[in-house]
């Protein structure tokens, strides 16, 4: 008598089988938390470099504009004496300072009788409110 009934498979090849399937599920979840946690570490050095940027950015502490007077201007500069002069250009001279706060400053005297001078102080006062870094006297 024959039948169609196939032999049944050796315990062996059923084995072998389950662990090809569990080794590739234990690598395919081994490569996962690889990947996550490179994910996760460059996650984390760049938020890390976000905050060090932002705490950085405030380096220069907020100043007031100082108010000097003209006298304590021309204290400074020794009556806008020849040694200290800096030097001169088509539009004036400058001259350095110390207030009597000890600070030095640098003193840009107009020849306002030129024209373009008026606009060169427009455009240097336009400066210095923009970058906030420098004593703008007008007289």
């Amino acid at each position: 008598m024959s039948t169609n009934v196939s032999p049944c498979q050796p315990i062996a090849t059923h084995r072998s089988k389950r662990k090809t399937i569990l080794r590739f599920v234990f690598i395919l979840l081994g490569t996962l938390a690889l990947i996550l946690s490179v994910i996760f570490a460059y996650a984390f050095v760049r938020y890390r470099r976000k905050d060090k940027v932002q705490i950085g950015t405030d380096l220069l502490p907020i100043t007031t504009p100082l108010r000097v007077s003209y006298y304590e201007i021309f204290e400074a500069t020794n009556g806008y004496s020849e040694s200290n002069l800096l030097g001169t250009g088509s539009f004036g001279s400058v001259y350095s300072g110390t207030l009597r706060s000890g600070k030095n400053v640098a003193v840009k005297v107009f020849n306002m009788q030129l024209q373009k001078a008026i606009k060169s102080f427009e455009v240097e006062c336009e400066c210095c409110a923009t970058f906030a870094t420098g004593i703008s006297v007008n007289s």
